[in-house]
């Protein structure tokens, strides 16, 4: 797909590869709308980068439709691609795991992001758009104390065309962009070392 005004929305898009990722889309001409609990750092990191802010909290799913309205409304359009990038940890060994972990964890990473990006589906549909689902290495391999997050980390390599392949990193559902695709592959392949978006 043209990057070049392309409507994206970054969750977690305040620090870390969220930002990284926002950054670097808005240099290749995309317009793009990142989310964050933090309402004044998501400001202040808007503006450095310039990226649309829009204040949204992952385990607040009442406000997931509004907040998909709302997104179309701040970026001129319906969005084209969703990266559902925000996430959280919690870590216990086996045996001190405690319910509310796996709720708080489950909240953000499993339940927040699959009910946000069907609050989006619509307006991805009829923008035949793509939805970006940043996953992780633990999701494939769990390690001590990581019971609780590698579970929730699981689900984004569900349906994909890339599942259970170890690099796949960014797992991508119905996206048709090699361009998108590279960018991000790129981007987390090299273990987001200082200067490595520069290579794109």
């Amino acid at each position: 797909m043209q990057l070049q005004n392309a409507k994206v929305v970054v969750t977690g898009g305040s620090s870390g590869i969220g930002k990284a990722t926002a950054k670097l889309l808005i240099e290749k001409g995309a317009k793009v709308l990142i989310t964050g609990r933090n309402a004044e750092k998501l400001e202040k990191v808007a503006q450095e980068i310039g990226a649309t802010p829009l204040a949204l909290d992952m385990t607040d799913t009442a406000e997931f439709e509004q907040a998909a309205k709302k997104a179309q409304e701040l970026v001129g359009g319906p969005i084209d691609v969703l990266i559902n990038n925000a996430g959280i940890g919690e870590y216990a060994p086996l045996g001190e795991i405690r319910l509310e972990q796996f709720q708080k964890v489950y909240m953000t990473n499993v339940f927040g992001l699959s009910l946000l990006t069907q609050a989006f589906l619509p307006q991805l549909k009829a923008q035949k758009g793509n939805i970006v689902n940043i996953a992780s290495t633990a999701g494939l391999k769990g390690f001590a104390t990581g019971s609780i997050y590698s579970s929730s980390k699981f689900l984004p390599f569900v349906d994909s065309p890339n599942a259970g392949r170890p690099n796949s990193a960014p797992t991508i559902f119905g996206c048709n962009s090699s361009t998108l695709q590279r960018l991000l592959l790129l981007f987390f392949s090299t273990g987001q070392k200082k200067g490595a978006i520069k290579k794109l």
